[in-house]
């Protein structure tokens, strides 16, 4: 599963995502990146949900903060990167 980009917040961000349906919105926690998760995004997107995992700036193949970011910016991120997507509603997961 080849990554994808989209702008969020003025950055160029790197995502997966895989499936129709029901949106799920993975967040990775502990530096992990979003192909940490693609055996759990092509499993949940063969049950019929559309699966999305970003990676944060300064994860994955991103620039960023070599310390990462604070809890307000990455809430931000967090909700901006669906925005960026056009979805409205989703289930959010994360570890």
């Amino acid at each position: 599963m080849n990554p994808e980009t989209i702008d969020v917040q003025g950055k160029n961000v790197q995502y997966r995502s895989a499936g129709h349906g029901p949106v799920v919105i993975i967040i990775a926690g502990l530096g992990l990146s979003s192909r940490f998760y693609v055996p759990n995004i092509e499993g949940m997107a063969s049950h019929g949900l559309r699966v999305g995992v970003p990676d944060f700036p300064g994860f994955g193949n991103r620039r960023g903060k070599l310390t990462g970011l604070t809890v307000p910016e990455a809430a931000r991120f967090a909700i901006q990167f669906p925005d960026a997507l056009g979805i409205r509603r989703a289930v959010w997961g994360g570890d």
